[in-house]
């Protein structure tokens, strides 16, 4: 069974679709609180789509081919970043989303997106690739330090409570 590595093609969002599922849950029960709002699965569709166009944007899928029958088993979406210029890395790729189905696992695709992602950043001028995780994913932390990747920055959030409709306190 192999598994390709390529751009997003328009027959692939329902498959990306089920896998940013599967990926939403897996962020979901990381957090203490709620992150995703109810109709977030048919907002990443209509993003799914817009994907397409995007120039800024690299969006990859593993695709394995079993005997004829493929299937998407993971994706990876990142965006330019402009940063002002009193930083070094002016050109930053925003590696917003990284998922490999569970069973396909420990296979070397996040490496193969990680190569192709490098490709593509330099290419584009790009000189840094930031990804932020979630605290509780130790698993995925490992695994980006094992791709060259270092702590950066810690990020903290201070939820407030929920505005009312129409802006009344």
């Amino acid at each position: 069974m192999a598994v390709r590595i390529r751009k997003l093609a328009e027959d692939d969002i329902d498959g990306i679709c089920a896998l940013w599922k599967e990926f939403a849950r897996l962020r979901e029960g990381m957090t203490q609180s709620k992150i995703l709002n109810e109709d977030a699965a048919d907002y990443f569709f209509g993003y799914a789509t817009g994907l397409l166009q995007r120039k800024d944007t690299l969006t990859l899928v593993a695709e394995e081919n079993d005997g004829g029958q493929k299937e998407l088993v993971g994706y990876v979406i990142a965006s330019k970043q402009r940063r002002p210029p009193i930083y070094r890395h002016t050109k930053v790729a925003y590696l917003s989303d990284a998922f490999v189905s569970e069973s396909h696992r420990g296979q070397g695709i996040l490496k193969q997106f990680m190569a192709e992602l490098q490709k593509w950043s330099k290419n584009e001028g790009i000189t840094a690739i930031d990804v932020q995780l979630f605290e509780a994913n130790k698993e995925a932390q490992a695994i980006y330090k094992t791709l060259g990747f270092t702590d950066y920055r810690v990020v903290f959030r201070q939820e407030l409570s929920e505005p009312k409709p129409g802006g009344a306190e």
